[in-house]
């Protein structure tokens, strides 16, 4: 039996509820906002009141890694708890890691997400291709198998991003073009309507990015918005993405 690709579940749970993404960002400072201790404890109460107040209405949330990963190893264990939490809701997990390498380091990163049996079995996770598109191939191949999705950098609105993303090759086109562009293919490999990668976007891109939207094809988009906002969209470039970017 076929398991259904993220991308034909993320359909189907964003017209039963919403394409709404919850961002899961325990920092220092939302802990202290919320009255809670800058701890282990302090970070599993501030899931556990987010889990319970979200319920059954997401189609998506997306923890991001590295406020679990501060707390040591029992900060990672309190993760893989709210994971299973709200996959036990019917929500999608997409895990914010934004990881990068290649060879077996970077096969090392993927089994570690994707499939039963993995540290955190989620059923998105972010990634970036500095190290070259190529070197994520396999990691797009195993999401694919496993009716996951690798969500690409490929063009944020955080400044400091701006030179190398918008840097022009020997070809014309830009980075952020030239990932797109890589990343059509790796779906259209995939056949129609799989989708095994996904397309991190910034949501107050200008319009001269449009042109790098539409070289992505039919690509889900993760459109985060701002750090200080606990939210983000999951869409198509069909869509108008719902979120301010970062």
């Amino acid at each position: 039996m076929t398991t259904p690709s993220f991308a034909q579940r993320f359909q189907q749970l964003a017209d039963e509820r919403s394409p709404f993404c919850l961002g899961l960002d325990p920092s220092r400072d939302v802990l202290a906002r919320w009255k809670l201790p800058d701890t282990v404890q302090g970070l599993s109460d501030f899931c556990e009141r987010l889990a319970d107040a979200a319920g059954e209405t997401l189609a998506v949330v997306k923890p991001q890694s590295a406020f679990f990963e501060r707390h040591g190893p029992q900060g990672l264990a309190v993760l893989q708890r709210v994971l299973q939490r709200f996959r036990a809701a019917g929500t999608l997990t997409l895990l914010d890691v934004k990881r990068g390498d290649i060879g077996s380091t970077m096969d090392a990163y993927a089994e570690a997400l994707f499939g039963k049996g993995s540290a955190y079995d989620v059923d998105a996770a972010t990634f970036t291709a500095y190290l070259g598109l190529g070197a994520l191939a396999k990691t797009v191949e195993l999401a694919r198998s496993h009716g996951a999705c690798a969500f690409i950098v490929v063009r944020s609105s955080n400044p400091e991003g701006v030179p190398l993303q918008n840097a022009v090759g020997s070809d014309g086109l830009t980075v952020a073009q030239a990932v797109a562009d890589g990343l059509r293919k790796l779906n259209d490999k995939a056949g129609p309507g799989v989708l095994p990668a996904g397309a991190v976007m910034g949501a107050t891109l200008p319009p001269a990015d449009r042109d790098v939207v539409e070289r992505l094809g039919g690509a889900l988009l993760l459109t985060p918005a701002s750090a200080r906002r606990a939210r983000a969209s999951v869409t198509c470039p069909s869509s108008s993405p719902a979120a301010s970017g970062r």
